[in-house]
């Protein structure tokens, strides 16, 4: 009986304590919502949980600045961070209550203090502007659902660009990029904490042609990826340079592709006429469908000459023997989606595929040791983006992306390289043309490595002390199909 006392005790104990924290809950959101944030903030700095924790942290970012509490913080916007970042560290990641109400929240805080770092990064002073990148970057860990880094690096075009290796011939794409993710996975997605590094909103700062209308979605992704390893130079070599020579260079890649024949026909779903019958590969289709008698009734199987390829046979088919067979027979055979071999097209109409054998097939590439050791290009690179300290950013600039423009169209009308223009202006300081590319982290990547340009020069252009830059990617009248022109001031 004591037992029972104890636990009912404990059980009521519990009911309460929740009762009272739903009511601590309430009572915090009513008083933030009524914009009571003064009150809010002390009723929240008196309970030690997640919740109470982020309605302190809400409340006090929305003060007055001229609230005395406010004012005697030397920072408000870290003292803010601080407060989420011990709310997100206790929060139980599970059952994140009012998630929306949260979200938008502090996706607002979170734009107001990027935004204030960025106009701190333009003016120069990028150490005070890196302290609220960092914060933001450490409370905001997309840990849970409310703490979510909006602000936080999306790879779908990087990944686009190392698929892009993959044969584009459907029959063997399938087959093919599974050895390709096993690439990716190897040198790109792992370690984790590598790519984490770009999540600090600070790297959101290399896009900074995001808004330039004029410009292209590749030609943006020159200026993304251009500033992105200005920033960090050693950072972006490893998780972007190494994986993508990685993945192009992969060396020999030996796969099973199945090789099909295919049938046109109206309707698979009802049986053949005599006529498609006599399209298929009947020695191979019926193969353990028919009885052996039946088979060899109709199907004469003939040793040819044995060779490096392995057995090969010649086959004399009774057609129209067979065809009255399986009609009296076996019907159902002669409708071919009840045969297991076939593939189509979901409305039974169109090409029906059916497989004849495997084969084995090696795709050569050189490899990443072949293409780079030894290298003066690559080694070079390597050794300059280790040891290089980070450089600003470029901005993008109208005039200048007008002047790329022109020779990019006149360069890829007239089939030409280098720089002597024609018709267009001279107007720049510096330029680097690249040739045979059309996404923006392959233009710079080729740049990058400048391979067959003894002196680096589009390298030491990239890297060097400009401000400003216009780029324009346009077809180029010739096999290399595009070129790209990046025209810089300083």
């Amino acid at each position: 009986m004591l037992r029972l006392i104890m636990i009912i005790g404990l059980i009521a104990g519990n009911v309460g304590l929740i009762f009272a924290e739903n009511g601590n809950y309430e009572n915090l959101k009513k008083l933030y919502q009524n914009q009571n944030y003064q009150e809010c903030y002390n009723l929240a700095a008196e309970q030690n949980d997640p919740y109470g924790l982020i309605f302190q942290g809400l409340s006090f970012y929305r003060m007055p600045e001229n609230q005395e509490l406010k004012k005697e913080k030397d920072d408000p916007l870290l003292h803010t961070l601080d407060i989420l970042d011990k709310a997100n560290k206790k929060i139980e990641k599970q059952d994140v209550r009012d998630q929306s109400f949260f979200t938008d929240e502090l996706s607002e805080i979170q734009q107001t203090i990027f935004e204030k770092a960025e106009r701190w990064y333009n003016l120069g002073m990028q150490k005070r502007a890196e302290e609220y990148f960092d914060a933001l970057h450490q409370t905001f860990d997309d840990s849970d659902p409310i703490f979510v880094n909006q602000y936080a690096f999306n790879d779908d075009h990087f990944m686009k660009i190392l698929r892009s290796n993959v044969i584009q011939e459907e029959l063997n794409k399938e087959y093919y990029s599974q050895e390709i993710e096993k690439l990716i996975n190897e040198h790109y997605l792992q370690p984790e904490e590598r790519l984490h590094k770009w999540d600090n909103p600070k790297y959101r700062m290399a896009n900074s042609a995001k808004n330039e209308d004029y410009l292209t979605k590749e030609e943006k992704m020159i200026y993304y990826y251009l500033n992105m390893v200005r920033m960090n130079p050693d950072l972006f070599l490893q998780t972007f340079i190494k994986p993508r020579l990685h993945v192009r260079y992969h060396g020999e890649i030996e796969v099973i592709i199945p090789v099909y024949d295919t049938l046109r026909v109206n309707n698979y779903s009802q049986a053949l006429t005599k006529e498609e019958f006599y399209n298929l590969p009947v020695h191979r289709i019926y193969m353990n469908e028919l009885p052996k008698e039946v088979e060899e009734r109709f199907i004469e199987k003939i040793t040819m000459q044995k060779n490096n390829g392995g057995q090969r046979f010649r086959f004399n088919i009774n057609y129209t023997g067979l065809y009255n067979h399986l009609s009296q027979n076996r019907p159902e055979l002669l409708t071919l989606q009840n045969i297991s071999k076939f593939i189509g097209t979901n409305n039974g109409d169109g090409l029906i595929r059916y497989k004849l054998y495997n084969k084995n097939v090696t795709y050569y590439n050189r490899t990443y040791e072949e293409e780079t050791s030894n290298s003066y290009y690559y080694l070079s690179l390597f050794r300059k983006l280790a040891g290089m300290k980070p450089k600003n950013i470029l901005r993008p600039d109208y005039q200048l992306f007008k002047t790329a423009e022109c020779w990019a169209v006149e360069a890829g009308n007239r089939g030409l390289k280098g720089h002597d223009r024609i018709n267009c202006k001279k107007d720049y300081d510096a330029e680097a043309c690249d040739y045979g590319n059309n996404n923006g982290f392959d233009v710079v990547l080729n740049l990058l490595v400048d391979k067959f340009v003894p002196s680096l020069g589009h390298r030491k252009v990239l890297l060097g002390n400009f401000s400003e830059m216009g780029a324009a990617i346009r077809p180029h009248n010739s096999d290399l199909d595009y070129n790209a022109v990046l025209d810089f001031n300083r």
